[in-house]
């Protein structure tokens, strides 16, 4: 006998989910539809996204030398991906982050002069998030 999910199931299966993965597949979302899938896409709303899928993605790694010598400086080698292989299957994000990069190279194409290096920036970024999420 086949089931139909009803309210509770589908409340359920939504609460189970990491906040984190929730998050990512909003982002996901908007570069799918803002980025890949816009007829006339901005640059700038392309890096904005995808620096927040960054931010999201890579929260720097609390250690206890970074707590106890807070001097001020912003060392970026204690950033770690918290994204997990499962939160990467769940939301698809690899996936959208490879068509996110192959728009930007479409779209740096047919961009005027003063919109190529923005689209340069967003792609590089797409690009660099892409390898984080590969290893």
């Amino acid at each position: 006998i086949s089931r139909n999910p009803t309210m509770k199931d589908q409340a359920l299966s939504s609460k189970s989910s990491h906040p984190l993965e929730q998050t990512i597949s909003s982002i996901g979302k908007s570069l799918l539809t803002d980025v890949v899938d816009a007829i006339d896409p901005s640059p700038e709303r392309a890096t904005d996204i995808l620096l927040t899928l960054q931010n999201e993605s890579c929260k720097q790694k609390p250690t206890a030398a970074a707590a106890s010598n807070n001097n001020g400086s912003n060392d970026t080698n204690d950033n770690t991906c918290i994204v997990t292989i499962a939160i990467l299957e769940n939301t698809r994000i690899g996936k959208t982050l490879t068509k996110t990069v192959k728009a930007c190279k479409r779209h740096k194409r047919t961009a005027s002069q003063e919109e190529t290096p923005q689209w340069e920036k967003a792609l590089e970024l797409a690009e660099t998030l892409l390898t984080i999420y590969k290893s």
